[in-house]
C-alpha cells in the first residue's frame, strides 16, 4: 500500500473488477448516492452526587443558637431594667453556647454536592453549611485525578462501620478532602460509587471498602 501524496485530497480506491476507478463516496452510474452519517461515538457524561442531609444535627444547632440567644437577650434586658450588673453579665455568659453553635455551623456540612462535568473536564465540590456565608467551593481538574477513595470514616465522632467518607487522590500524590460522615445504612455508599464510577473515565480508579 502506498502513502497518499496529498493528505487533503480524496483518495482513490482500485475496483475489485476491471473497469475505471471512482473516487471514494462517488456513486457509480447505476448506484444511488450513499448517505454517510458522521456521528461522534465518544460522548461526554455529566453527573451530580449529593450526600444525604444532616437534618437532625442541623436542627439541633439552630435550636441551640436561637434558644441561647433569646434567653441571653431576656436576661440582659432584665439586668438593665433592674440596674443589676451581675444579672446582665450572666446574660452575656449565655452567649457562649450561641458562639459555639456558630463555630460548629461554620465547619459542619449540612450536605455536599459533587458535580462531575466531563464536558468541562472539572469536578466542582460544593459544601453547604448552616451559615451560608461559610459555604465552600472547590474545583478539581479531572485530568489531575488519579483515584476516588470511598472508605470507612474512622475519624472523630463519625467513626462507625456504617459511615464513610470520600477523598480524591491526585496524580501528584496529594489527597483532596471531599466529604465525610456519610451514613451507609440505606446503601448510600453503593449509590455514590455508581454515580461517580459511571461519570469518570475508566483510567481513574474508584476504590475503597465502600466501593463495591
Amino acid at each position: 500500500m502506498t502513502d497518499f501524496l496529498n493528505k487533503n485530497g480524496t483518495p482513490n480506491y482500485e475496483p475489485l473488477t476491471d473497469g475505471m476507478s471512482y473516487q471514494q463516496n462517488t456513486p457509480t452510474p447505476n448506484q444511488a448516492p450513499i448517505q454517510v452519517n458522521q456521528t461522534n461515538n465518544s460522548y461526554e457524561k455529566n453527573a451530580t452526587y449529593t450526600t444525604p442531609c444532616h437534618c437532625l444535627a442541623s436542627t439541633f444547632l439552630i435550636f441551640l443558637f436561637f434558644l441561647c440567644t433569646l434567653v441571653s437577650a431576656y436576661v440582659i434586658a432584665t439586668g438593665i431594667f433592674e440596674n443589676n450588673i451581675k444579672v446582665s453579665l450572666s446574660g452575656l455568659a449565655l452567649l457562649i453556647p450561641s458562639s459555639i453553635a456558630i463555630l460548629i455551623a461554620s465547619t459542619f456540612n449540612i450536605y455536599v454536592v459533587i458535580k462531575i462535568s466531563s464536558t468541562l473536564g472539572i469536578i466542582v465540590i460544593k459544601r453547604r453549611k448552616l451559615c451560608f456565608c461559610f459555604n465552600e467551593k472547590e474545583v478539581v481538574q479531572i485530568n489531575d485525578l488519579d483515584q476516588v477513595i470511598i472508605e470507612k470514616d474512622e475519624e472523630g465522632s463519625f467513626a462507625s462501620s456504617d459511615v464513610f467518607k470520600i477523598n480524591f487522590k491526585l496524580l501528584n500524590g496529594r489527597y483532596a478532602y471531599v466529604c465525610r460522615g456519610i451514613n451507609n445504612k440505606t446503601g448510600e455508599g453503593r449509590r455514590a460509587y455508581n454515580i461517580i464510577r459511571n461519570a469518570l473515565p475508566q483510567r481513574i480508579g474508584v476504590i475503597g471498602s465502600f466501593a463495591y
